[in-house]
């Protein structure tokens, strides 16, 4: 299969001294120097023409499988900036009304919808839901949601929909950001359900789910699949996903739901990669996705993108592998420029932005971002 990868573990050629580290693959591009502060935690959007950035917290980061301590109210921000990568240039915006601890934004069109939960701990948070105007850099107050946790936004042109990861953590919810209605969804089919996604289809939402039973499962499983019509508030179970997966980032590609992850979470691990896998809406027919030549060990090397779903040629669905269904092929994305391990990453159609994240050490948090077009696929 065509990829652009370099076997990072691969012995050197002669006259090169092997304790020299491989050449790079994919060279990124510094962005303009970022006008906020270190910070992890930070929401982020992509607007169409800019990234927003907004909140965060200046708290150490966390090491993984460390038990760290959340920030404290003293470090918790609520300044942010667009970046405009056609100019290269960062101008800051309206500061939020109030600090976004865990909160979830997303973008409508029009206006970015970040709904804030309320916390009562070491911090003190009210709940809230903010609607950010860029063109007239205003902030406007909606009514706070009613639940206590809350699932990535998904907008389907008239609402903003809430689905929750699992489903012991409450209901779904529906936000009508023209009204500041709220709605509360009926219940899915599948009797309760983690991992769950749902992905706008014309008129309809498919959604994903697996079933609590597989709760600490270690073997990728099939998915439940079902689908959610908003305008009357029914479900219709579907045929199951035909093979397993590890991951429930799902996405819309050229009229297929499609799920692409490709990873390795260990230095040298053997772990049996998921073949992914492509659902034809039209035909109902599940094919898989391209698949990378790589071993574990390579793809640990590699950028450990956060997923940027489609755009343009390819789909990143988390990790250092991108896929292009057509033609189908799979690239490697070989290093993160200066970056450990990118806070957030964002298509604009033609590039990938990144920015953030921690030092190697885990030490502080970095304010910088870096762009890379990739080749078209062939």
């Amino acid at each position: 299969m065509a990829t652009l990868a370099v076997l990072l573990v691969a012995g050197c050629a002669s006259g090169t001294d092997p304790t020299d580290p491989p050449a790079r693959q994919v060279e990124w591009t510094a962005m303009a120097e970022s006008p906020l502060g270190s910070r992890g935690g930070v929401l982020s959007a992509w607007t169409g023409e800019e990234l927003l950035l907004l909140g965060g917290s200046t708290s150490r980061p966390c090491p993984p499988g460390a038990d760290c301590v959340g920030p404290s109210a003293e470090q918790l921000l609520t300044d942010g900036a667009a970046y405009d990568p056609d100019t290269d240039m960062w101008r800051a915006l309206a500061d939020a009304p109030q600090t976004l601890q865990w909160a979830v934004a997303t973008w409508t069109g029009a206006e970015l919808v970040v709904v804030v939960p309320a916390l009562d701990t070491e911090v003190v948070q009210p709940a809230a839901t903010l609607a950010y105007d860029v063109a007239a850099d205003t902030w406007r107050a909606l009514p706070a949601g009613p639940a206590e946790f809350y699932g990535r936004g998904v907008w389907n042109g008239s609402e903003l929909f809430f689905p929750i990861s699992e489903t012991t953590y409450g209901a779904d919810w529906a936000l009508d950001p023209a009204t500041g209605r709220w709605r509360e969804l009926s219940a899915d089919p599948f009797g309760g359900s983690f991992d769950r996604s749902f992905t706008w289809v014309d008129d309809r939402f498919l959604v994903t789910g697996l079933p609590m039973s597989d709760v600490g499962g270690s073997d990728g499983a099939p998915y439940q699949l079902a689908q959610y019509r908003p305008d009357t508030d029914t479900w219709a179970r579907l045929p199951p996903t035909a093979v397993g997966f590890w991951d429930p980032t799902w996405f819309l590609a050229d009229g297929r739901l499609v799920n692409v992850r490709q990873d390795a979470y260990t230095a040298g691990s053997d772990l049996s990669l998921s073949p992914g896998g492509q659902l034809d809406l039209a035909t109902g027919v599940w094919s898989p996705v391209p698949q990378t030549e790589l071993s574990g060990q390579e793809l640990y090397l590699g950028c450990q993108l956060p997923a940027v779903g489609p755009a343009g040629d390819w789909i990143g669905g988390g990790g250092p592998i991108l896929v292009s269904l057509d033609p189908p092929t799979t690239t490697f994305v070989d290093n993160c420029a200066g970056l450990t391990e990118p806070q957030l990453a964002v298509w604009t159609g033609s590039e990938i932005l990144m920015w953030g994240g921690p030092d190697a050490g885990y030490e502080t948090y970095l304010n910088q971002g870096d762009r890379w077009t990739p080749p078209p696929p062939s």
